[in-house]
């Protein structure tokens, strides 16, 4: 008997695209919620709504007596988990299963096999699956995990046993690093997962990150998928996935495939399923890595090159039918790609900035005639594009939770029309309100070894090695920026003469007349024509989205903060880059010299928050000295622990918090004496 009503155990965009499939299949659906999420789009979008505990996620959606509470006041048959929270606990599976309430995904027993990344791996040994070298048990102390790692030889990863998503993993290149490794990585995994159990393996340097989907039935049959690339990582976390693999051919994939299959059908898996691998770039040999018993977070590029809904077929398999494919049914056809678009700031680490969305806009390309029928029945509009979000204009980023806001999927042809597609859909991507990685995302597009499709699971750090501090600035790119600026600004404030523009370190003349914005340099006259100017404008003023034509050809601007009056200062987003311009008439520009800047000659004699977050723990006292690099406290947020460190020798004047305190964005945390000699 199908199921016919669903409670939905997650939040955000996952949340969002269970409730649409199961509307799609006339099924009714159940949101659960925290406090904090009471006017969310999943609570919004579901036909009833239950709260089930205050904001941190161990007392709301990892609160399994509360899930199942709101399963059974209200009726439903079945719980759908989605990704992370509860989606790989066996043992919520096994409550479940005692109150006769369906689990859309594997049963306990195949669960428990291989969510343990411990217990997994002797297992996949036992099914003839290749698997990379390290320690099968579990990490029981810091001196432990620094014999285990010396005994397989540096460097090693570190990592949760339980769950997934980049959180509770480390690599340790040394000792010290592995003790560091360690008293995070058992934080985080205990935060996350309610498990702090650690495993310890060899790291495989500058491997590529290939995973296989699987599907399987009741009925002991067993699907694979075209894999997907998510070798793009930021702190083991994936932030960018394709498909298929510019690096797998046809035999690769049909070995990885069948050995992943080979392990689902050794426990007796149903359901979706996704098994991970290590691939070398060299030899194309391959490890297995872990197997996440659920629908991964990227699943919408697999759906698009097998022309296959998985969330639909998840339904079918727990409504008890039977696959409706074959093995030889699926293949790959055409590219897609899947930016992960989270609240966080790429320049300081990629930590995660949660806040209220000012404005928010979702790409909308031109139609792609090439785009069949079938792509459009995935969620795919009629250029190819798809946004799965949980969130809209005027929503937050929660502090609680993992701060992604989207996933931006593109579909083409082939790899470069994907990408085009990609560039294109990035850049008229609005979002204000809270920091983001879109300027990342649109560098990443632009780097010639991601052209090339030449990346590993170490490329965000070798190709920035020093941090992102943002793309190059082309000149021809700035030149388009300020003429669009300047011609704005003549618009709204009615001056046609003498304009002056600082655009970074730089400042320049221009004028205006007609179409024709005329910048001026001695002798030289560059004159930018802008046509065919049409604006979207978001947030109630917040951001215009700017479509125009500059010398004949289409280009795309946002332009930042036009709450604003009047000339002053202004920002645009082009070509993925910020700029951040003065727009002010000549004559005015002519008195700025005249006025005196003042400057604080004790900035950076303290320590502020980067990002909100709830302080874990205060390393350091009033009166003690630090040196460069040490240790000062440990601020959690969404999940993630980051350490606080001393940029330099200092005394400590004054500590401003404590364990437990929740603190803002900038907040005061710590306070320095005068700058000690030698720093």
């Amino acid at each position: 008997m199908a199921l016919s009503k669903i409670l939905v155990a997650n939040r955000g965009e996952i949340a969002c695209r269970i409730i649409r499939a199961a509307r799609k299949l006339g099924k009714s659906t159940v949101s659960v919620y925290s406090k904090v999420d009471a006017d969310s789009l999943h609570v919004r979008m579901a036909d009833e709504a239950v709260e089930v505990g205050p904001a941190p996620a161990a007392k709301s959606y990892l609160n399994i007596p509360n899930i199942i509470k709101a399963a059974k006041s209200t009726g439903s048959q079945a719980v759908h988990p989605g990704y992370g929270f509860l989606s790989e606990n066996g043992a919520f599976v096994s409550a479940l299963e005692r109150e006769n309430i369906a689990f859309i995904g594997p049963d306990s027993k195949a669960m428990k096999a291989m969510g343990d990344k411990i217990g997994s791996k002797q297992i996949a040994k036992e099914a003839g699956v290749n698997t990379v070298p390290g320690f099968i048990g579990t990490i029981d102390s810091a001196d432990h995990a620094v014999s285990v790692a010396e005994e397989i030889g540096y460097p090693v990863m570190v990592k949760a046993s339980a769950g997934g998503g980049g959180k509770g993993m480390r690599v340790a290149w040394n000792k010290t690093e592995t003790i560091e490794a360690y008293k995070l990585c058992s934080g985080e995994a205990q935060a996350s997962f309610a498990d702090g159990r650690l495993l310890i393996e060899k790291f495989v340097e500058k491997p590529r990150h290939v995973e296989i989907q699987i599907m399987g039935d009741k009925h002991g049959n067993v699907l694979y998928f075209p894999e997907r690339e998510c070798s793009i990582q930021r702190r083991n976390q994936k932030i960018f996935e394709e498909a298929p693999s510019p690096l797998v051919d046809g035999p690769l994939r049909r070995k990885m495939g069948e050995q992943a299959v080979a392990l689902a059908k050794k426990v007796g898996y149903f359901s979706a399923g996704t098994v991970e691998f290590l691939v070398s770039e060299t030899d194309r040999s391959f490890y297995f890595l872990e197997m996440n018993t659920r629908l991964q977070v990227e699943h919408p590029i697999t759906e698009a090159i097998s022309g296959t809904d998985l969330m639909e077929m998840m339904f079918a398999v727990a409504d008890g039918e039977k696959l409706s494919l074959r093995q030889g049914d699926i293949s790959p056809v055409g590219w897609a790609m899947e930016s992960r678009i989270y609240a966080e700031d790429p320049r300081q680490g990629f930590v995660p900035f949660p806040g209220a969305v000012r404005a928010y806009r979702e790409p909308r390309l031109r139609p792609d005639p090439e785009i069949p029928s079938t792509i459009q029945e995935l969620h795919f509009d009629h250029a190819g594009v798809r946004v799965d979000s949980g969130i809209d204009e005027g929503g937050k980023v929660q502090l609680y939770y993992d701060p992604m806001v989207s996933k931006l999927v593109c579909y083409g042809q082939d790899r470069e029309t994907t990408r085009q597609k990609m560039v294109r859909a990035l850049d008229s991507y609005v979002i204000y309100g809270v920091k983001n990685n879109l300027e990342f995302l649109r560098a990443l597009m632009s780097e010639p070894a991601f052209i090339a499709g030449k990346t590993t699971t170490a490329f965000i750090d070798q190709t920035w090695k020093n941090g992102f501090h943002g793309a190059p600035k082309e000149k021809a790119a700035q030149r388009r920026a300020e003429a669009l600026a300047v011609w704005m600004y003549a618009r709204s404030a009615g001056d046609s003469g003498r304009i002056s523009v600082r655009s970074g370190d730089e400042e320049v003349e221009a004028e205006i007349k007609a179409s024709n914005v005329i910048f001026l340099d001695g002798e030289e006259r560059e004159v930018m024509h802008i046509d065919k100017v049409q604006e979207t404008i978001c947030g109630g003023g917040v951001v215009n989205l700017v479509e125009a034509v500059v010398n004949q050809k289409p280009e795309l601007f946002q332009i930042l903060g036009r709450e604003r009056k009047g000339w002053g200062v202004t920002e645009i987003i082009h070509d993925g880059i910020p700029w951040r311009m003065n727009i002010r008439p000549k004559s005015v520009a002519n008195l700025e010299e005249f006025c005196a800047t003042e400057v604080d000659e004790h900035a950076g004699d303290s320590i502020r928050a980067p990002m909100p977050g709830s302080v874990t723990s205060v390393l350091i006292s009033d009166g003690d000295k630090v040196e460069p690099q040490q240790e000062l406290l440990v601020l959690e947020a969404m999940k993630m622990q980051n350490i606080l460190r001393s940029d330099k020798r200092a005394e400590v004047k004054k500590v401003h918090c404590q364990p437990g305190d929740v603190v803002s964005h900038d907040s005061l945390l710590i306070e320095f004496m005068d700058s000690q000699p030698g720093t």
